[in-house]
């Protein structure tokens, strides 16, 4: 639902609590953010990180991430960041750890784009549409190097199916099925959360 007119972006309007609907994208942000985000807000602070990343694992990062995605609105794409690391290696490493050090302001920062959830009544209310964050790309290859570092030292159960690669969903309902088969005959219990936050 979200397209490119003439330059400007076009959502659906979304009514306010009054029931008046709002078009322009500062509004719909407004009503957004007053449904999901708590009344107190927290300033951003810049605290000193003690990490350094070296040649490889920023190589690494780089080649694990995708090439056919588009940049963040900063208009830095992974392929540009694959350019810049070929032309200007000890350049990107010395300014990735900078970055990593002393932070950026921007790698707290999102554009949101709204896209419409299937098969809802109203297209109107914020519950109805989906956010999709595009964050700054840098940041997100150096979420991928520091992601690998723990996956090294972090053990998670055998029972830990989420956000974990070449685990899903199906495979928790394969040993909850066997788990049953197993305990034939037996009272069996499922119970289910869907959490939000």
């Amino acid at each position: 639902m979200v397209k490119d007119l003439e330059g400007r972006w076009s959502i659906p309007p979304i009514k306010d609590k009054n029931g008046q609907p709002r078009y322009t994208h500062e509004e719909i942000s407004d009503i957004i953010a007053k449904q999901i985000k708590s009344d107190e807000f927290k300033e951003w602070s810049n605290v000193e990180v003690d990490i350094t990343v070296d040649a490889q694992e920023l190589r690494n990062g780089l080649n694990r991430s995708p090439g056919n995605t588009a940049g963040w609105y900063d208009g830095k794409s992974y392929p540009f960041l694959r350019f810049w690391f070929k032309h200007q290696e000890q350049h990107m490493v010395d300014t990735t750890n900078h970055l990593i050090r002393y932070g950026e302001r921007k790698w707290h920062e999102a554009r949101t784009v709204l896209i419409q959830k299937a098969r809802k009544d109203d297209y109107q209310v914020a519950k109805a549409l989906r956010m999709i964050h595009l964050l700054l790309t840098i940041a997100k290859v150096i979420d991928r190097i520091i992601l690998q570092r723990m996956e090294s030292d972090v053990v998670l159960g055998d029972t830990q199916y989420g956000s974990r690669k070449g685990q899903s969903c199906h495979d928790s309902v394969k040993q909850t099925m066997e788990f049953f088969k197993y305990h034939k005959g037996s009272h069996r219990a499922v119970m289910t959360m869907d959490m939000e936050g």
